[in-house]
């Protein structure tokens, strides 16, 4: 049943990839999640973000759930889920490459195994709004994917490219030349063609579309962005795209931005009741005497991918059980505005009053950080080259 249910929805592998990060091992089920969704993380992340892979599978390794449920809105761009993390004997969860570990609150008994309290998390996908399947391997974020996802996005017909066009790119060079005459000049320049004009009454974008469609083996897209909006500098070229789409409506702000804010993924997690992070005292000094770790309780947790930068960040909110003391860590400091670090050792004193811990997976580092509240003071606690 697990198995169906995986399959069937779209991105739901994806969203247990992140989900299962901060789950158990070991659960009562033949079925094993990780067979039907972790192994097939080389589908879901793009070949940069093979880190994240790792890391994923590294740290879920052997993780079961039960008690799954799912559902999704109805434009396909949230995505909810509940589970239960459930072992016959809980074990701790060793994050990959950090040297830390992770507590799971086992507190429902039945006959065969423990069960976690209820994981209620909610997936954010914004562009499956508007598409219903995406290859982040073959978006390569140029100005043309940009360009030809905004089209896929507003579902513009070729009639309705050419018309836009007209009315934003297409200015006539001479009073005695109509725009339709004017455009049909600009695409023979540009791609080096010959192509009539249209000395029919009916001058219609229409016409124009088949004009093209017979006088080149080029999508009509390709045509207008190449005729009209490619220039030398990439960002002379977005600015034509911005133009080009301005008239939309839907891109309020620049499309680059809008696009890249669509194309991230977010995933929200909440725990019913806290669990927890434990830190050896060789990162955290215990403020309390004869404890051996210290220990950063979290109610949630924001998972982010960014594909572009082929990254995953990692934010759990929480509070410590108690004071703690950097033994050995990094702080950012601010001079002569960049930043730098200063290294810090166990007499300086330097006492984390965080709410927010960050772990970011990138293509050369894995890196935790506390932010320190009020002050907003950034610690880097470990980095590790994957």
């Amino acid at each position: 049943m697990i198995f169906l249910q995986l399959h069937k929805v779209k991105n739901l592998k994806l969203a247990f990839s992140c989900l299962l990060l901060f789950s158990s091992s070991l659960l009562f089920s033949q079925s094993r999640l990780t067979d039907y969704c972790l192994s097939d993380l080389n589908e879901l992340f793009p070949e940069e973000m093979k880190n994240s892979k790792i890391w994923i599978d590294s740290t879920t390794a052997g993780i079961y759930i039960s008690n799954f449920q799912f559902s999704e809105s109805y434009k396909h761009d949230n995505s909810f889920y509940s589970f239960n993390v459930a072992s016959m004997n809980p074990k701790i969860i060793n994050l990959y490459k950090l040297g830390i570990t992770m507590h799971l609150n086992f507190s429902k008994k039945s006959k065969r195994f423990m069960e976690s309290q209820p994981i209620i998390a909610e997936l954010f996908d914004e562009k499956s709004a508007y598409v219903r399947s995406f290859d982040y391997d073959k978006f390569k974020y140029t100005p043309k994917d940009y360009f030809d996802f905004a089209i896929e996005i507003l579902r513009l017909s070729n009639d309705q490219l050419i018309a836009n066009t007209l009315n934003q790119m297409t200015e006539p060079k001479l009073e005695s030349k109509s725009k339709f005459d004017q455009f049909i000049d600009d695409i023979n320049k540009a791609q080096k063609l010959k192509l009539p004009y249209i000395v029919t009454k009916e001058k219609g974008v229409g016409e124009l579309r088949e004009l093209l469609v017979r006088g080149s083996n080029k999508k009509i897209s390709d045509l207008i962005f190449e005729t009209y909006l490619l220039k030398k500098k990439e960002e002379l070229t977005n600015r034509e795209i911005d133009n080009f789409f301005s008239i939309t409506g839907f891109f309020s702000q620049n499309v680059v931005s809008k696009i890249d804010q669509m194309l991230l993924q977010r995933l929200a997690v909440k725990f019913e009741t806290p669990a927890s992070i434990d830190f050896p005292a060789s990162i955290i000094i215990p403020d309390t005497k004869n404890e051996t770790t210290s220990t950063f309780l979290m109610d949630r947790l924001e998972i982010q991918f960014d594909f572009k930068q082929n990254k995953t960040e990692i934010k759990a909110f929480g509070k410590w059980n108690a004071k703690a003391k950097i033994n050995s860590g990094r702080k950012e400091v601010y001079k002569k505005g960049k930043t730098v670090y200063k290294v810090i050792h166990p007499a300086d004193n330097e006492t984390l009053e965080s709410n927010e811990l960050r772990i970011t997976i990138d293509q050369k580092n894995i890196i935790l950080e506390a932010i320190n509240s009020p002050e907003s003071d950034n610690y880097e606690l470990i980095r590790n080259v994957f």
